[in-house]
């Protein structure tokens, strides 16, 4: 039976030890060592110091595991190599805690910076062209009009109890990120409203400069817009009324909700800022160019072209796609109708630049035709290929074609 050494054999150690005591002048058998067995014999014909640091680095070795004496070839697993696998797997672990702990924190950052961005816009853009902006603000932006209260004690009265009701019913995560965004919109209101910023703020009576301001406060808030929906978050009001709706009733158009409300803030406006009607086309500037700027932001940086070539050669259009546009593609077997020939079907989707590219690849080739169409975003991996024409993720492959 082999020997293996490990942490076991600390014990071994241990006894070796108190061999050495024994053999000591004055230790545990007093001055006088007890006569032992012939075992014991050959020990006391050792060293006493020296045995005890044979016994020392012995114990060393065992503590430390991983060395040891092993008969008929066996292997027995390194508990080093074990404990060393199992710190890697820790600090991986370790490592995407605190990646996704950064984003989560980054993620709140990012929200009440737009925030801020937002009050700023309310303070230079809005309230100097006394004009209500669209949804739940815009009734806010009325009653400080006529009370003199400020928006963001409005904001925060008329949002906590609907993202109360949105925390409940629709995601915690997604009310607790709105909520981030309205507090920090409503703190930064307060805080601006004490700070005298007419030399900077655009206010202009009449004319056709009338409508830069709310032009530039629908860009700006649109683009605020984008960043929450990327974030997953919202402005509240109508937004979390409109969850709400949403997971209740999905079949049904939260459209029409929003637009009654923001038709019913321009028409209000009307009435609240002296019967004038520049205050209505102003309203309806702002939400139309807010509206518009929001949905092109999301989607920015992921809308492409789609591709459904009909060729007799995917195999060459396939090799052309990886390493002329480094992209990749899915090819499937398809029967022509009137013919009834078999051919081939190449779908790829392209960045909106590469199109042309792609047209003139698609040209080489004879009897060979595709169909394009505006992809309005993409989702998953839709990533380029390396430059050396590896896959760094496939792209529409649905599992019944093949992939290059």
């Amino acid at each position: 039976m082999g020997l293996v050494v490990n942490h076991h054999y600390t014990v071994l150690s241990s006894v070796m030890q108190v061999f050495c005591l024994r053999n000591r002048p004055g230790t545990l058998n007093g001055p006088h060592p007890i006569p032992t067995r012939k075992t014991g014999a050959r020990f006391n014909r050792l060293s006493a110091d020296k045995f005890a640091a044979c016994a020392i680095i012995f114990s060393l070795l065992t503590r430390r595991g991983g060395y040891g004496i092993v008969d008929n070839q066996s292997e027995v697993p390194s508990r080093r190599g074990d404990g060393r696998q199992k710190y890697i797997d820790k600090t991986r672990k370790r490592n995407v805690n605190r990646w996704e702990t950064f984003k989560k924190v980054w993620t709140y950052f990012v929200i009440a910076g737009v925030a801020c961005l937002s009050a700023m816009n309310y303070e230079l853009f809005i309230f100097p062209n006394q004009f209500a902006p669209s949804g739940i603000n815009g009734v806010c932006t009325m009653i400080q009009y006529l009370t003199g209260v400020s928006v963001g004690y409005l904001s925060l009265l008329v949002n906590i109890p609907l993202a109360i009701w949105c925390y409940l019913e629709v995601s915690r995560a997604v009310a607790v990120r709105s909520m981030v965004y309205v507090v920090t919109f409503s703190l930064a209101l307060l805080v601006l409203d004490r700070i005298d910023l007419s030399v900077i703020a655009y206010a202009t009576d009449s004319g056709t400069s009338r409508i830069l301001g709310p032009l530039v406060a629908g860009i700006i808030m649109g683009f605020c817009y984008g960043v929450l929906i990327k974030a997953s978050a919202y402005t509240g009001g109508t937004d979390f009324v409109s969850a709400v709706v949403h997971k209740h009733h999905p079949g049904k158009s939260v459209f029409a909700l929003s637009f009654a409300i923001n038709a019913m803030v321009a028409v209000a406006s009307f009435f609240v800022y002296d019967y004038k009607m520049e205050p209505v086309i102003l309203c309806i500037l702002y939400g139309f160019t807010s509206t518009t700027v929001g949905e092109r932001f999301q989607k920015s940086g992921r809308s492409a072209m789609r591709f459904e070539i009909v060729t007799d050669y995917p195999d060459e259009i396939c090799g052309d796609i990886i390493h002329l546009l480094h992209h990749s593609a899915t090819r499937f077997k398809a029967v022509g109708a009137y013919t009834g020939k078999e051919t081939w079907i190449v779908m790829c989707v392209v960045n909106t630049t590469q199109a042309a590219a792609l047209a003139a690849v698609i040209e080489k080739y004879p009897h060979t035709f595709a169909m394009m169409s505006q992809v309005g975003s993409v989702m998953g991996n839709f990533k380029k290929l390396s430059e050396k024409g590896t896959p760094v993720a496939h792209i529409l492959d649905d599992g019944d074609g093949k992939t290059v």
